[in-house]
């Protein structure tokens, strides 16, 4: 009996099939889980938060200056920021939440854009940091969503396009017979004598 189970373990291994559930790959993970695009997402997004923040003066260790124009790029960073991290904790709605934030951390370029376009020249210091923080911040924003949402459609696609994975319950019948199916030389014996008698 224990020969058989032996045998029947070498069996499943040699035709390919894992004695536990198939761990899933990183295309699997990127697109069932979408932690990491959305990690991220957050991560940036909180950077430029603080950063607009500090530029303004809110935090107290640089005087800055806070101007009514910078108010929707410290708006869209932050519910951006909280958008992302509502993906990260409700699991079953993450792609979806993906979607949102990922083109909202892209187009932070743009309420940039428009403070820049509003300081005033007189105020060089914030304005230059904001410049320089905040816009280099914002393109890279930029470039980091561009890029995650490529990666995202193309394993989705890919995903897609490949043979999707078998359930682990779908493993094939083995060719060897069940312990219960196994007679022994005793229960032979016992067959035998007991026809004979």
């Amino acid at each position: 009996m224990l020969y058989c189970s032996r045998e029947s373990r070498q069996s499943e291994r040699s035709q390919g099939v894992p004695d536990k559930p198939t761990k899933l790959t990183f295309i699997n993970t990127v697109r069932h889980d979408m932690t990491l695009p959305l990690l991220i997402v957050a991560g940036w997004s909180v950077c430029l938060f603080l950063a607009s923040l500090t530029v303004v003066g809110a935090f107290g260790f640089y005087a800055g200056s806070f101007y009514w124009f910078t108010i929707p790029f410290i708006a869209a960073s932050g519910m951006c920021t909280a958008t992302a991290i509502v993906g990260l904790c409700w699991r079953a709605r993450r792609r979806v939440v993906f979607w949102v934030a990922a083109p909202w951390h892209a187009l932070l370029i743009l309420p940039f854009a428009f403070a820049m376009a509003q300081w005033p020249g007189g105020d060089d210091g914030p304005g230059m940091a904001w410049m320089l923080l905040i816009g280099g911040g914002s393109v890279v924003a930029f470039v980091l969503a561009l890029g995650l949402m490529v990666g995202v459609w193309l394993v989705r696609r890919r995903s897609g396009n490949a043979e999707p994975d078998a359930p682990p319950n779908s493993r094939p019948p083995s060719q060897f017979p069940s312990s219960s199916e196994i007679q022994t030389p005793d229960s032979l014996r016992t067959s035998s004598s007991g026809g004979c008698g």
